[in-house]
């Protein structure tokens, strides 16, 4: 028999057990309201201490939204149809210590209000997993064996034959589920209304709950609270470090250019600590503009950018570099944004960047994204081929 959290319950559901199956990339549960926060907090530690993390939260649309329906379409100039309506919020960015401080301060609500669900994951890897109602915990990984010990370790038996507790539901057995509030009267739109003071939580989407149609209320978003930092002479060991990882430098290898500490063979560009001051010297004396790319939720540094005169080609360049692991999760747009910003602000008028034009992670359509526009097509050699480069501009 499931020990059910204090909003749901379901009639008829003695003979429901705590128990586990796998089905494709998904481990799908009926786990003891007495358990659900602690695999939370056990998933989450799982995770490496500087991979961001992400919330989903879906919270039943307020009753105002609900009896205004048609009001709301007017308004935003969505198609929505008349129908029950789940609001779905997203807080990107997260780390492991603001997720458990939120469980800490809120998991009493998240865990026994009948009416929402909520999932934790992972940016880099897209783990997740999730509370739904009627005490069903869902995981999702690509690598779901390495979940299983969660589970056992919980005491929580596989059955792949295990009957889920949503699927005791009909029209002539209903579940019930309710909103649920703590003795202070707080309730899950209380927590809501606390998250929206980070910049990085916003109202992704209307979900309706008849039809499964969703409404996407924002189709661009500023994930991630970035800040750019001018690096004193002590913080360069960040530069060495991201300028000696090949996977980070893996863009950069295969030109034949012939300047200090170059590697052909990987793209890293040798960076001693005796070389800093020199450098550091120079950005100065020549007026180059070099910025650490800091996201300021997790405290941390994820690439570089700059620009500076080519005086040659009589234009300003720039370049937005992002460390490996920080890459493919929006970070190379909103930092090129920011570059722009800050060129702007002094008096430059045009930027410049040249690359090959099918570079990996849609670096052209990102710079295109921002204003920039190709100006001329070039080739060039690379690894001992000829390959398409682009020269592209943006007016600032």
């Amino acid at each position: 028999m499931i020990e059910f959290i204090k909003g749901c319950k379901i009639p008829n559901s003695d003979n429901l057990k705590e128990e586990y199956k796998i089905s494709g990339n998904w481990i799908k549960s009926n786990v003891n309201a007495s358990k659900i926060l602690k695999l939370m907090y056990e998933f989450t530690e799982m995770q490496q201490d500087n991979e961001p993390l992400f919330l989903f939260l879906e919270i039943p649309s307020n009753k105002e939204i609900q009896k205004n329906i048609e009001e709301l379409d007017k308004k935003r100039k969505y198609k929505i149809k008349n129908g029950f309506y789940y609001d779905i919020y997203y807080l990107d960015g997260i780390s492991k210590k603001f997720f458990k401080e939120l469980l800490d301060k809120s998991g009493e609500i998240l865990l026994n209000d009948g009416m929402s669900s909520f999932r934790p994951g992972n940016f880099k890897t897209n783990d997740e997993i999730g509370k739904y109602k009627y005490n069903q915990v869902k995981l999702l990984s690509d690598s779901i064996e390495k979940y299983e010990e969660l589970f056992r370790k919980n005491n929580i038996e596989r059955n792949d034959n295990v009957v889920l507790s949503v699927n005791l539901i009909s029209p002539n057995n209903p579940g019930i589920c309710n909103i649920y509030k703590d003795r202070s009267g707080k309730d899950i739109y209380k927590i809501v209304e606390k998250l929206k003071k980070y910049k990085t939580f916003y109202k992704y989407s209307m979900i309706n709950v008849k039809t499964g149609e969703e409404i996407i209320m924002k189709k661009e978003i500023q994930k991630h609270n970035l800040s750019l930092y001018i690096p004193a002479l002590e913080d360069y060991w960040y530069e060495e470090k991201l300028e000696s990882d090949p996977e980070t430098m893996s863009y950069n290898k295969g030109y034949d250019v012939s300047y200090y500490g170059y590697h052909y063979d990987t793209g890293c560009i040798d960076f001693p600590k005796e070389k800093w001051e020199e450098t550091y010297n120079k950005r100065i004396k020549e007026n180059k503009f070099f910025a650490y790319i800091k996201d300021i939720d997790l405290n941390e540094f994820i690439g570089y950018c700059n620009y500076q005169y080519n005086k040659f080609d009589n234009r300003y360049e720039c370049g937005v570099l992002i460390e490996a692991k920080y890459r493919k999760k929006g970070y190379s747009k909103e930092a090129l944004k920011l570059l722009c910003d800050e060129a702007r602000k002094n008096g430059i008028k045009e930027l410049y960047d040249n690359f090959e034009k099918d570079r990996e992670n849609n670096t052209l359509k990102i710079f295109e994204s921002v204003g920039f526009k190709v100006v001329k097509e070039q080739t060039w050699k690379k690894l001992g081929k000829d390959v398409k480069g682009v020269l592209v501009k943006v007016d600032l």
